[in-house]
């Protein structure tokens, strides 16, 4: 229950956050937040979804990493990349996020087993693009790279058959 609301509330939210930052009209105000704070709020948030599948998820952190960054763009992006690794990673697999420390910025990676399939690797971060979900609106990668773009941020991916796909974001300090 708890999760429904919370992605139903953030389906809303995007929705209308999302059509700002198509029109231009979106105004960006930056504040100093714990980047490792809105990852563990997100683990916590999609738990049940991690139990379900029986993923082990891996996530240590042992200090703060301060970036410049709206509460909410920053959940609402790590959301959408932490579901997705969720629905791609083979069942009984496991989810590493790590946060590390470059000198302009705080890279998160999520990586899982499961792989982009090839048919969309050149347009993942296109909107409606989506793979083999019965209910995909293929807004979640569209609409996380509108919002890292807008924090001033880079996203990026790699994939493959033998070693996963690793997401990363990169986030102003």
């Amino acid at each position: 229950l708890k999760q429904s609301c919370t992605s139903m509330s953030q389906l809303v939210d995007n929705m209308v956050t999302l059509l700002k930052m198509e029109d231009g009209s979106y105004q960006f105000s930056p504040i100093a937040l714990d980047l490792g704070e809105i990852v563990d709020g997100v683990i916590d948030a999609f738990s049940l979804s991690a139990q379900n599948k029986r993923l082990e998820i891996q996530f240590n952190r042992a200090q703060r990493y301060l970036i410049q960054c709206e509460d909410m763009l920053t959940s609402s992006l790590i959301s959408n990349l932490y579901r997705n690794a969720i629905e791609a990673a083979p069942r009984g697999s496991a989810i590493q996020v790590e946060i590390n420390r470059e000198v302009k910025h705080q890279v998160l990676t999520i990586h899982n087993q499961g792989m982009i399939p090839e048919d969309i690797q050149g347009c993942f971060f296109d909107k409606y693009v989506t793979y083999g979900k019965r209910n995909g609106s293929g807004l979640g990668t569209y609409a996380a790279k509108l919002m890292t773009e807008i924090q001033q941020g880079v996203i990026e991916f790699s994939t493959s058959d033998i070693d996963g796909t690793t997401l990363t974001v990169k986030l102003p300090v």
